[in-house]
């Protein structure tokens, strides 16, 4: 028996990453979305995903993952 891949999928845009990745739900993944940083800190808190997935509002998301690196407590941040 395999486990779900679970991936967080942070649409800060709501530029569609809904509608691009929605079938991946067909396959052996655990999708989550979240619409903004707040609930993709919420995400990450209540349970770490294997993978994470950000369409972020900043230039190349420099300003999400430094965020996203001090919630897990990371001193710098994840290319």
């Amino acid at each position: 028996m395999s486990s779900l891949t679970r991936i967080l999928i942070c649409d800060h845009r709501d530029d569609g990453l809904a509608a691009a990745l929605g079938p991946l739900r067909d396959t052996d993944h655990s999708l989550e979305f979240t619409g903004n940083l707040r609930q993709s800190l919420a995400a990450l808190a209540a349970s770490p995903p294997d993978l994470v997935v950000i369409d972020p509002l900043s230039g190349a998301g420099e300003t999400e993952l430094a965020v996203l690196d001090r919630q897990r407590g990371l001193p710098l941040p994840v290319p």
